[in-house]
């Protein structure tokens, strides 16, 4: 089973069960890489039998923009050219090309960022294909396999937070956002124990974040019209756009960024933030897998859960004007997953659908 929404150009690709398919290459390759060169052969050959090969066709997207990145690749043969738009080309252009022997999606299986550029196929491309599923029931199956993995992450991870440890002892951190992901930035800065502001820009230098810390511990947040817990929330939820500076100082009014000050212990704040960014991939999917237009069902809302009753009628109220659910998050004054969360309850409830 292939992953992913594949367009109209991939219908084209050509499944091949993998117990025709000379194993023997895919587990040579599949030792070559990073991610499964310290597997035990029998580790291997196991995953490389629950993987499945694709033949894709110029012109056939491996993967769009956007989509869940649910499954790892592995390029056998041919290339797979990455595109997507440039500073210099708002259209799509090739930025750059894997090679036979190279992974596609390791980290964004286990960290579930979206798809960042379209995977396309040049000429053509033999892939083998793990899907997270198939990869949970390898980590069940085989003693020590999650174990083993664990490591290389740990280690790349260790890789990246002693170089950021060492910019941020510097009392300055700066860097784009589609190559660090912000519980890593967030989780650093807490490690280093710092004291300062976190800005967030958009690529047009427009701030639309900020995160004040005292002793690595975070006190403050805003993002949009957010403040507090949902703003922070907010931060964590897909940004891969833009990027962030962190200065190792503040003496303004902290009020100047919210007159919300947040108590929860940091540790739980960015565990329930994490927490809330995995599940609102389900919500979004509950909610528009049928890419259903919801509307209010009745005239007047009944809602009795008193403190989400503002936000209730919020979406209530904007479903009844016309407007669309993905666009309600600035007018209901909270974060996107409570917003899905809240109107996943509603439609249970029959108010809306």
């Amino acid at each position: 089973m292939m992953c992913g929404n594949p367009s109209r150009k991939s219908r084209g690709r050509i499944a091949v069960n993998t117990i025709t398919c000379e194993l023997v290459e895919i587990e040579d390759t599949l030792r070559t890489t990073e991610l499964f060169e310290l597997l035990s052969a029998s580790m291997v050959r196991k995953t490389a039998k629950a993987g499945e090969v694709s033949e894709l066709q110029r012109g056939d997207y491996l993967f769009r923009v956007d989509e869940p990145a649910d499954c790892i690749h592995l390029l056998l043969d041919g290339a797979i050219e990455i595109v997507r738009p440039t500073t210099e080309s708002p259209e799509p252009v090739p930025v750059a090309y894997i090679t036979p022997g190279e992974l596609i999606g390791d980290m964004a299986l286990f960290t579930g960022t979206p798809r960042r550029s379209d995977g396309r196929v040049p000429e053509y491309a033999r892939v083998w294909t793990l899907t997270r599923d198939d990869f949970e029931q390898l980590s069940k199956a085989i003693p020590n396999f999650g174990m083993e993995l664990t490591r290389v992450f740990a280690r790349r991870l260790q890789d990246l937070i002693t170089h950021m440890r060492r910019q941020a002892r510097r009392k300055e951190l700066t860097g784009k956002l589609k190559y660090f992901d912000m519980p890593t930035v967030v989780q650093t800065l807490i490690n280093a124990g710092q004291t300062g502001l976190l800005t967030m820009l958009h690529d047009s230098q427009e701030v639309f974040a900020e995160v004040l810390l005292r002793g690595g511990q975070v006190e403050r947040a805003r993002c949009g019209d957010l403040e507090g817990e949902e703003a922070f929330h907010e931060i964590f939820l897909h940004r891969t756009e833009g990027e962030f500076h962190f200065h190792g100082s503040f003496e303004s009014d902290p009020e100047a960024i919210s007159t919300v000050v947040i108590a929860v212990p940091t540790v739980h704040l960015m565990m329930d933030a994490m927490r809330r960014a995995d599940e609102l991939a389900e919500l979004q999917e509950q909610l528009h897998g049928d890419s259903r237009t919801y509307r209010a069902l009745k005239k007047r809302l009944t809602w009795k859960e008193r403190a989400t009753r503002p936000v209730a009628a919020a979406i209530h109220k904007g479903l009844a004007d016309g407007a669309l659910l993905e666009d309600l998050r600035c007018k209901v004054g909270c974060s996107t997953f409570t917003l899905y969360q809240i109107a996943a309850r509603m439609v249970e409830a029959g108010q809306i659908g």
